[in-house]
């Protein structure tokens, strides 16, 4: 997250997030919650793009970022963190999955992590925009 940009190539280079030849980015509730700014929150992400298309050679279009889904209490400050990731990802020229207003059915089971229902609705939206 933002508060550790390290963690998040740490992550990538973990094979179970490396499977395959595409790559989805959905992260960013933890820094909602945590009250990250946004500007801290993408300049890690910017971190970690740079380092997968630099260092790791994935090709943009293998890349994809999936918007903040986060509807709790906190909310409101998720869209300006997706505002964020939008220019982020159009800087960048990588597809931009918006699962927080397409994928509203369900709820968060203790205020951030979506129930089963939430679930299946954002893996069927991301494959919907990815195959």
């Amino acid at each position: 997250t933002a508060d550790n940009p390290a963690y998040i190539t740490t992550m990538i280079n973990e094979p179970e997030y490396t499977v395959g030849n595409s790559l989805k980015l959905a992260f960013g509730v933890n820094d909602v919650i945590s009250n990250i700014s946004p500007s801290a929150f993408i300049d890690a992400y910017r971190t970690a793009l740079n380092y997968l298309i630099s260092i790791k050679n994935y090709p943009i279009s293998s890349i994809n970022i999936i918007n903040i889904y986060y509807t709790s209490s906190l909310a409101i400050r998720t869209p300006a963190y997706n505002s964020a990731l939008l220019t982020l990802a159009n800087e960048f020229g990588i597809k931009y999955i918006d699962v927080f207003t397409n994928c509203q059915d369900g709820t968060d089971v203790d205020g951030v992590h979506p129930d089963n229902t939430r679930h299946q609705s954002i893996a069927n939206y991301v494959i919907s925009q990815t195959v």
